[in-house]
C-alpha cells in the first residue's frame, strides 16, 4: 500500500469516528431532554367528582287517582329530586324539588301532544308563585307572570303568534291595580286602565296619533247571584275637550247581562257647558226626554211618548219659570234628532274582557 493511500484511509477513519460521536452526543442530549420532561410531568387541574346517578322509580297508580303512574328520581341516599305525574286525560305533570323536600318549579303538558303548557316557579316555601309561563296549544307563548318586589303580580300577555303584545297589567291581591294595552301590531298604544278604588275602574282609549279619545268610567256592586254595573263614557273632540258624555247601568251575571243607556249629555265647544241633556226609556234607543241649554242654563224641555213621537214642549227663561207649553199629537211624528253615534256603545270594546278577537 502506497503513502498516499494510507493518508486517504487514515483521513477517512478520523472523518467516521466524528460523525460517531456527533450522533452520540445528539442522541445523549435527547435523552436528557426526555427524562427532565419525565421527572416533572405537566401539572393538570383537578377534576371534580362525577355527580351521582339518580334512581328511577316507577309507581302504578289504582284507576280512582285519576293517574296511570308517578316516576320519582331520587339520590342514592333517597332525597327526592323530581315526580312525574302521568295522568289518565293524557296531561303530564313534572316538579322539581330542592334539597328540602319543597317544590322548585312546576311544569304541565298538553294532552298527547308533549306540547308544553305552563311553567311555574315557586318560591323557597314552595307554595309562593314567583313566575308563571303559559303557553298555547299551538306552542306559541300566551303570557308571562312575575311576582315583584313589592308584591304585585305583572302579567304580559301576547297575541296568537306568540311575539306581538297584547297588554301588561299589574294585579295586587288579586285585584287590578293598572293595566296597558297594545293594538294588533304590540307596540300602538291601544287603552291603559287603573283602579280608582276597590269597585271603580278607569279606562282611557287612545288613537292611532296617541291621543286620549274617550273615557270610561266604571262602578260594579255585587248583589246576590249578579252585580249592578254602572258606567260612563266620555267621547273627546281632537282637541282633547268632551263632545258628550253617555251614562249606562244595569245589572249581569254569568249567563244574563241587560245593560242599556239612561243619559246622553252634549257639551259646547268648551266641553264643558252642557248644551243637551237625552234621558231614554227603559230601551235605550228611544227618547224620554230632551232638555236644550242656552249658555248653561234650561231654555226647553220636550218630552216623548213611548214610540219615541213628541208630547210636550216647554220653555223657560233664565229664572227657570215656564213661559210657554206646547202639546203635539203622535199623528204629527215628531221626534228627538239623535246622531247614532251619541246611542250607540262606546265601551262595547272593553280591553279588560280579554274577548279571544282581541289576540288576533
Amino acid at each position: 500500500m502506497t503513502s498516499n493511500q494510507k493518508n486517504r484511509l487514515s483521513l477517512r477513519s478520523l472523518v467516521a469516528v466524528a460523525l460517531v460521536a456527533g450522533l452520540a452526543f445528539t442522541l445523549t442530549g435527547c435523552k436528557d431532554e426526555s427524562e427532565t420532561a419525565t421527572a416533572n410531568p405537566p401539572q393538570q387541574a383537578p377534576t371534580q367528582p362525577a355527580a351521582p346517578a339518580l334512581i328511577r322509580t316507577v309507581k302504578l297508580m289504582p284507576p280512582e287517582s285519576g293517574e296511570n303512574q308517578r316516576i320519582y328520581k331520587t339520590t342514592p341516599d333517597g332525597t327526592l329530586v323530581e315526580m312525574s305525574v302521568d295522568y289518565r286525560d293524557g296531561r303530564l305533570e313534572t316538579y322539581t324539588f330542592r334539597p328540602d323536600k319543597t317544590v322548585s318549579r312546576k311544569q304541565e303538558f298538553y294532552p298527547y301532544t308533549g306540547v308544553l303548557k305552563s311553567t311555574t316557579d315557586y318560591a323557597s316555601d314552595g307554595t309562593t308563585v314567583v313566575a308563571e309561563t303559559l303557553n298555547r296549544g299551538t306552542g306559541t307563548l300566551e303570557l308571562t307572570r312575575k311576582t315583584l318586589a313589592d308584591g304585585t303580580m305583572e302579567t304580559t300577555r301576547y297575541r296568537l303568534d306568540g311575539k306581538r303584545l297584547h297588554s301588561v297589567t299589574h294585579e295586587r291581591n288579586g285585584a287590578l291595580v293598572d293595566a296597558t294595552f297594545y293594538r294588533q301590531d304590540g307596540t300602538t298604544l291601544w287603552a291603559t286602565a287603573k283602579a280608582l278604588n276597590a269597585n271603580e275602574t278607569e279606562v282611557k282609549f287612545y288613537n292611532a296619533a296617541g291621543q286620549v279619545e274617550k273615557v270610561r268610567t266604571s262602578k260594579t256592586s255585587s248583589s246576590g247571584y249578579s252585580s249592578n254595573v254602572e258606567y260612563s263614557i266620555t267621547v273627546l273632540r281632537p282637541d282633547s275637550t268632551a263632545a258628550y258624555k253617555q251614562f249606562w247601568s244595569g245589572y249581569q251575571s254569568s249567563y244574563y247581562r241587560s245593560i242599556s243607556l239612561k243619559t246622553v249629555e252634549e257639551y259646547e265647544a268648551d266641553g264643558k257647558t252642557l248644551k243637551r241633556k237625552l234621558t231614554f226609556n227603559y230601551s235605550g234607543t228611544t227618547v224620554q226626554e230632551a232638555v236644550a241649554y242656552e249658555n248653561g242654563v234650561k231654555k226647553t224641555v220636550r218630552t216623548y211618548r213611548w214610540d219615541g213621537t213628541l208630547e210636550t214642549e216647554k220653555t223657560y227663561d233664565s229664572t227657570g219659570a215656564v213661559t210657554a207649553t206646547q202639546n203635539h199629537t203622535s199623528s204629527e211624528n215628531l221626534k228627538e234628532t239623535v246622531a247614532p253615534e251619541l246611542i250607540a256603545d262606546q265601551g262595547s270594546d272593553d280591553p279588560l274582557a280579554y274577548k279571544p278577537g282581541d289576540f288576533q
